[in-house]
This record gives structure tokens, C-alpha cells and sequence, in this order.
């Protein structure tokens, strides 16, 4: 009896030896998949009861700082079937699902490619949260008007957890409201992806608005668009060519580095826009250049990417003045507003998050945006 029983517990004991690393390396998989939210993970949650603070690990979990922070999926999930009834989309997330017809602020176009919805109000914002991304925090879209109505618990959920709340229009010609508004025979398109439309700053505060509001007689209008890539810029320049005939005098690329995908690379950009510009006989052209937070004080965030981000830098640059354009360089910004401040952080207060300008990186952009040639026109109307 005693020989059967050995070998039953030696294959046992043989079997757990496999088995054991089968599971962990199964879980270190699952853990490196879900990093964001480690405690799904079955190892985190056995080490957590042995530690005593199964608390830690659960979905009932308290954040710190009197649950000012989100700090796990569990805090979100089940308003889902909420926000898919009353239309509310989380951004810089994987949460697709909620990307609906109710909650979408673009479309595709056949002609022009992606576009704004024409004649929307929207609520957008940042959420206070310690999941997803570092420096690129989930945010918040929320059509306003839109006859779904509301719900307590989600207004709850963004009173406590929403950050940096703002209004914004789209007008009826599909392109972001630039205040004030005016309509002249001279225009200026301000084009680029979600850096030129704006993201996180109100309708008043963007790059066309700004350079509007300092210029009389011209009319700059925002043909930004989150999201795109530069062969739908000329897609839009030329839709609103078709618009306005005749108006277009000049262009504003806010360049975003994300720019550089589908083999495109730093000097096609100048090229695409500067031809453009000279079949369209505008003379004025400028060119800012984005560089994102990591790559603008790489000796805070130490992008592992920051040689590769110099080089194409360098690159674009040298390409916008050989046609024409006048090139504003943002980490020249960053550096300057560092070097006044002695502060190696001071550079952060330019952005509203890993790469889109706050109120005060584009009220230093829009300083160096030299003024536009004197209409050939009547002015406003």
C-alpha cells in the first residue's frame, strides 16, 4: 500500500512543480497586460490578504485623499450603462464601448475625411485619476442639448472627479467657434489636429481666438480637428476653400509630433503645407512646432525617445523656413520659461496635460505669431 501512495504524492508534488510556474507566468502576463489596475490579478490579491489589506485590492477601495481620485476601474464601471443612456464618453481610455452615436463629436466624411459635427455644444474635462495613462489623463465628452437628459449619480461622479470643465461650439460651418466672431473677406486658417483645435481651453482661449482678438480686419478660423493627421489637413484647407472661395490669405499649422505616422516624416509635412500654400498663392505661413512635456524637459520625464525627437525637430524645422514659413519652436518656450523661473517644473504650467497647450503656452505661442499682411478688403461685417 505504501508504494502506490508514494508514487501518487510524488506525481502530485511533480505536477505542482509544473503547474506552479505554468500560473505564474500566466499572471505576471495578466498583470504586465492590466498594469493599470494590478489588483485583478490573482497573485496581487493573494499577497494582499496575507498582508492584511484585502481593502487595497477591492473595488470598494477608498482613494486617498477623501476619494478625491479615481483609483480603479471598479469606480467607473458600473456608471457605464449610465453614461451609454445619457451620452457621456471617456476619453485617453480603452473604454470603447462607450463611444456611441449619442456621444461622438465627429464623423468621417468621404471628400474631407474626419470633420466636426456642425452646430454642437459639448461639455468637456479632465478626471482626477490615478489609472490609465501617466501625464495623459482620461477625460470627458458630453454633448450638451442633446435631449438624453442626466442622471444624480453621474453629475455626482463629475462634481467630484471632473477637472478643468468646459463649454465647447461648433459652429454651423463645422469648424470650433473663434471668439469674437467675425466674418471678413480675408481669412486665416489656424490648421493641425487637437493641439490647433484646442483641446482643454475654452472657445475663447485657442490659438484662432487669441490671434483674433489682438488682430483687427482678419478673420482666423479654426480648421483643427482631434485626432487627424497632416493628409487631412489639406483635405480641410481645401474644404474650406470650397466655402469660402477667394478668402483663404494665410496659414497657421500648430504641428503635433503624433504627426509622424503612415510614413510621414518631419520634412513631408513642411513640404505637404508649403505646397499647398504655393498653389493657393499665400504668402503668409507660420509654423509651430509641439514638442510634447516629455520630450520639452527630458531631464525631468527621461523619455527614452528624446534623441529621435531632437533629430526630427531639427529636421522639420530647417524644412518650414526653407518654404516660407516662419517656424516657432515650443521647446524654445519650455526652455525660456524655465531658465526665468529657476524652476525645472516651471515648463509643466505651459501644458494642460502630456501635450496640448494651456492658456499660458498659447498666449506664448500666439506672442510670437508675427501679424498677418493688412487686408486687401473691407473689413468685418
Amino acid at each position: 500500500m505504501r508504494r502506490p501512495l508514494v508514487a501518487a504524492i510524488a506525481v502530485s508534488l511533480a505536477s505542482a512543480a509544473l503547474l506552479v510556474p505554468a500560473v505564474l507566468l500566466l499572471e505576471g502576463a495578466a498583470a504586465m497586460w492590466r498594469w493599470d489596475n494590478a489588483a485583478t490579478c490573482l497573485t496581487a490579491r493573494a499577497l494582499s490578504a496575507l498582508r492584511g489589506d484585502r481593502h487595497k485590492a477591492s473595488h470598494k477601495s477608498r482613494p486617498l485623499v477623501e476619494n478625491e481620485y479615481i483609483d480603479n476601474e471598479g469606480m467607473l464601471r458600473p456608471l457605464f450603462p449610465l453614461f451609454v443612456k445619457h451620452g457621456v464618453m471617456l476619453g485617453n481610455s480603452p473604454f470603447e464601448e462607450l463611444a456611441t452615436q449619442n456621444t461622438t463629436t465627429t464623423f468621417d466624411d468621404p471628400r474631407f475625411g474626419r470633420l466636426m459635427r456642425a452646430g454642437i455644444g459639448f461639455e468637456f474635462g479632465f478626471l482626477r485619476s490615478r489609472i490609465l495613462e501617466p501625464l495623459d489623463p482620461p477625460s470627458f465628452f458630453r454633448l450638451s442639448d442633446s435631449g438624453l437628459g442626466t442622471d444624480a449619480r453621474i453629475e455626482a461622479f463629475l462634481d467630484r472627479y471632473a477637472f478643468g470643465r468646459i463649454l465647447v461650439r461648433i459652429g454651423p460651418d463645422g469648424w470650433r467657434r473663434t471668439v469674437p466672431e467675425r466674418v471678413c473677406p480675408d481669412a486665416v486658417a489656424v490648421i493641425g489636429d487637437s493641439v490647433a483645435f484646442g483641446v482643454g481651453v475654452e472657445d475663447g482661449e485657442t490659438i484662432a481666438s487669441r490671434l483674433q482678438q489682438r488682430t483687427s480686419g482678419v478673420q482666423f478660423v479654426n480648421l483643427g480637428v482631434p485626432g487627424t493627421s497632416p493628409p487631412s489637413y489639406y483635405l480641410r484647407l481645401e474644404r474650406f476653400r470650397a466655402q469660402r472661395p477667394g478668402a483663404l490669405r494665410g496659414l497657421v499649422y500648430v504641428h503635433c509630433e503624433n504627426d509622424y505616422r503612415n510614413g510621414i516624416g518631419p520634412a513631408d509635412v513642411a513640404s505637404m503645407l508649403g505646397d499647398f500654400a504655393d498653389r493657393a498663392g499665400i504668402a503668409y505661413r507660420v509654423f509651430v512646432y509641439q514638442v510634447s512635456m516629455a520630450n520639452s524637459m527630458p531631464d525631468v520625464y527621461r523619455s527614452g525617445s528624446v534623441e529621435r525627437s531632437f533629430s526630427r525637430r531639427k529636421e522639420c524645422l530647417e524644412a518650414a523656413r526653407r518654404r516660407g514659413f516662419h517656424a516657432i519652436d515650443f521647446y524654445d518656450i519650455v526652455r525660456e520659461r524655465r531658465a526665468a523661473s529657476r524652476s525645472l517644473l516651471a515648463g509643466s504650467s505651459l501644458y494642460v496635460d502630456h501635450s496640448h497647450f494651456s492658456r499660458e503656452g498659447i498666449e506664448a505661442v500666439v506672442a510670437r505669431i508675427p501679424a498677418p499682411p493688412a487686408p486687401a478688403g473691407p473689413g468685418p461685417r
